[in-house]
């Protein structure tokens, strides 16, 4: 029995997070190409971009924006933006929760 059959692993990652992988050989949006050391599970590739900023400037390298990414996938305040509806909606798709 392999681990994903038991196991789902879902990856959320943005592209401009320096301190996240999407688990691929390229700075790319896709599914992953593999996981970690030996274990053949790969994960489920989420892809959440927290603003449609394009992170290449000197000011963005400066003040360590793609860093500073990597606080952002979670808003503290109630309206404001998460990847939590992404999760949600995958958990969903794979039947890992009902929705009532």
């Amino acid at each position: 029995m392999e681990p994903g059959d038991k196991l789902h692993w879902l990856n959320i990652y943005s592209i401009a997070d320096a301190l996240g992988t999407n688990f691929r050989k390229d700075a790319k949006i896709g599914d992953a190409q593999f996981g970690i050391q030996a274990n053949s599970l790969k994960p489920a590739n989420l892809n959440y971009e927290v603003s449609a900023h394009n992170p290449n400037s000197i000011i963005d390298f400066i003040s360590l924006y793609s860093i500073r990414v990597h606080g952002m996938y979670w808003d503290i305040q109630a309206e404001g933006k998460s990847c939590l509806g992404l999760i949600y909606r995958e958990m969903h798709q794979r039947s890992l929760i009902e929705v009532s």
